[in-house]
């Protein structure tokens, strides 16, 4: 390669790493530009508001300072021309002296609007904050008011249905009304049976196997003001007979519901539900005429009253 190849070569190498840095110099500064834009475009008024007043604070107070400058270079050209006339120096001196109140006021009250300009910009920073937390608390109250309320309808009767199919069965249905005036979203029901022994603890709040099954849970969408729907426990016959004859067995009802209100951002909501059955009937009668529900003594409450209650909803309780 020649001296002048080699001496081209070199001068393209600059040319090159100069436009290189020159172009990232230029997208530097217009990504800073961009932020700043954004950053000003998101600025809330009270920033803006105290933004505005210290830049012309800043302003006023430079224009001040220039301005005193000034006289004072006024003053020193006067007293050293060698002037004769006391009265032209004294009307000077005067004139200067009237300069430098006149913008010693200027400059107080430049101070003084800055003082009730941040006192604007901090009521109106409380006034914001009054204003969210008025808003929440309407929207907090309307929720409250409209929101899906899902329960038991412990004002309707328990209604035993008899099943003669292979296994017979008898069905134990629960209603559930909900007194809200939105429907529910998302919900969830649950429901499960098992033996228990009058006297004994209670099982744990669980699921049992039915069959050797685990009942399943069942989507629901239950509207506003409604009432009558709700799962049901089917239980084989002779289980029902042998708890009838037998006063201290009890067969034990349980479930839940969880669901959402049809309200952005508002907590799962959760209710829970255990029954303990109490038969009457004919002595004569292999199967009772009616039924009446005990609660058992935890698990009948809703959200933050049941013990295992997450907002954050989950398939089932523990």
């Amino acid at each position: 390669m020649s001296y002048t190849d080699k001496a081209a070569k070199a001068v393209r190498q600059v040319e090159t790493f100069c436009y290189q840095r020159w172009i990232r110099s230029i997208g530097y500064i217009k990504r800073k530009f961009e932020e700043y834009k954004t950053k000003r475009q998101n600025e809330p008024p009270q920033d803006k508001y105290s933004r505005r007043t210290a830049h012309a604070t800043i302003a006023m107070a430079f224009f001040t300072f220039v301005l005193i400058g000034v006289g004072y270079i006024q003053f020193v050209e006067i007293r050293d021309s060698g002037i004769e006339s006391s009265g032209q120096t004294n009307q000077m001196l005067a004139l200067y002296r009237q300069q430098v109140a006149q913008l010693s006021k200027q400059a107080n009250d430049t101070h003084d609007l800055a003082v009730r300009t941040k006192e604007l910009a901090e009521q109106a920073v409380k006034q914001t904050k009054a204003t969210q937390e008025t808003a929440k608390t309407s929207r907090d109250a309307l929720i409250v008011v409209q929101r899906a309320f899902v329960f038991p309808d412990a004002g309707q009767e328990p209604a035993l249905r008899q099943n003669d199919g292979s296994p017979p069965t008898i069905i134990f249905p629960i209603p559930f009304e909900n007194s809200g005036s939105t429907p529910t979203k998302n919900m969830t029901m649950h429901i499960n049976w098992a033996y228990v022994i009058q006297g004994s603890p209670e099982p744990p709040f669980d699921d049992v196997k039915v069959n050797g099954v685990v009942p399943p849970n069942t989507d629901v969408v239950m509207g506003p003001r409604s009432k009558g729907y709700g799962l049901e426990a089917v239980v084989p016959q002779d289980m029902v007979k042998l708890a009838f004859k037998n006063p201290t067995l009890k067969i034990r009802i349980w479930g839940w519901a969880i669901y959402r209100d049809v309200f952005d951002k508002t907590p799962w909501h959760l209710t829970e539900y255990c029954y303990v059955t109490r038969f009457s009937g004919k002595a004569d009668s292999d199967l009772p005429d009616a039924v009446a529900f005990d609660n058992c003594s935890t698990h009948n409450c809703s959200d933050e009253q049941c013990k295992d209650y997450d907002p954050k909803g989950r398939t089932k309780p523990n």
